[in-house]
């Protein structure tokens, strides 16, 4: 199968399942590029709802974001973004 995403892993452990072998070819560094899609935007959605903003005082923005968007994500989008705007301190600023 070529490409290892969501669908294409399901099957391939379907396969695997019955006796059948299947090997997966990615072009990306990872696997299960929508499944990371479909994180970033549930992150999106959840930080809309968030009401207590001074528990994050103490929490880096860089750690926060791994932890609830995972580290691709946080590579692909947000680490950009974070050195863009704080450059040496983007690993150091707080969450708020």
């Amino acid at each position: 199968m070529i490409r290892a995403g969501f669908c294409s892993l399901a099957i391939a452990y379907e396969l695997g399942q019955r006796g059948i072998r299947a090997t997966l070819l990615e072009s990306d560094g990872e696997v299960g590029g929508l499944a990371s899609r479909i994180r970033l935007g549930l992150l999106a959605l959840w930080v809309r709802g968030i009401r207590n903003w001074r528990r994050l005082e103490e929490v880096a923005a860089a750690d926060w974001l791994r932890k609830l968007g995972g580290e691709r994500a946080y590579h692909v989008v947000w680490a950009p973004l974070l050195q863009g705007k704080f450059g040496d301190l983007a690993e150091e600023v707080a969450a708020v």
